[in-house]
């Protein structure tokens, strides 16, 4: 299956293939508008890169929401399969740069932080990752609060002004990270905010991210094999379908 897929991508025109590398980087289904903003082409041209997607299967519309999407999860990955280690970061910066400009059109800041962590722009990514817990946890979803969280701890060491770009020091995200796991596993409807610490922040280890974008848009992986650019659960991580 994987063979037939890469065969079928590979016969797409270059144009064709540079739209749907965008979309299986972006790792979640895209209406028009997106794709327009991302691929910069005009509409009538988008228009035909998109018609010559969908008739030779590999792309399919989904009705209801007016999105495209891949046919199969194989076709994502046979499409970033093709793409060159170097091509990686600049499609992800795309991407970055699309959706902060146009942030409506973004699942929520976690989106953002991981196309640009895996652009390799991690201060962009600790503040978008903040952003995303603060979002999180307005509406009680502490566990993708906490995940967020836990992505801006394993950047810290990677991000020289880190707590600049957090808003806040490294221990009191340490225990608001502790807070919302405590939440989730106790009293998930807890209206504090939260919480901040006073106590200076301990050096922490470096780690080494590797923000290889996967084919379905869930997670990049550190050297120690924890998500790092990943997107979250729920909201933030819209899957394409099987």
């Amino acid at each position: 299956m994987r063979n037939l897929a890469d065969v079928r991508v590979g016969q797409l025109a270059p144009h064709v293939r540079d739209m749907v590398r965008l979309l299986a980087a972006l790792g979640r289904p895209a209406g028009f508008e997106l794709l327009q903003l991302l691929s910069k082409d005009a509409s009538d041209e988008l228009l035909a890169a998109v018609h010559s997607a969908v008739d030779a299967a590999i792309l399919t519309v989904e009705a209801e929401t007016s999105s495209y999407r891949f046919r199969h999860a194989l076709l994502a990955e046979a499409v970033l399969g093709q793409l060159l280690p170097g091509e990686r970061p600049a499609v992800h910066a795309n991407i970055a740069a699309a959706l902060a400009q146009r942030p409506e059109l973004s699942t929520g800041p976690g989106e953002l932080g991981y196309h640009q962590c895996a652009a390799g722009d991690l201060p962009g990514a600790v503040g978008s990752y903040m952003a995303a817990a603060s979002d999180a946890e307005r509406v009680y979803a502490f566990g993708e609060a906490g995940g967020h969280l836990e992505r801006v701890l394993e950047l810290w060491a990677q991000v020289p002004d880190a707590a600049e770009r957090a808003g806040r020091s490294r221990g009191d995200v340490l225990v608001a990270g502790t807070w919302v796991v405590l939440e989730t596993s106790t009293a998930p409807l807890r209206t504090r905010p939260l919480p901040s610490a006073t106590p200076r922040s301990p050096a922490t280890p470096s780690v080494e991210p590797s923000c290889g974008s996967k084919s379905r848009g869930t997670t990049c992986r550190t050297a120690t094999a924890v998500g790092v650019c990943g997107l979250g659960s729920g909201r933030d991580a819209t899957r394409f379908g099987a």
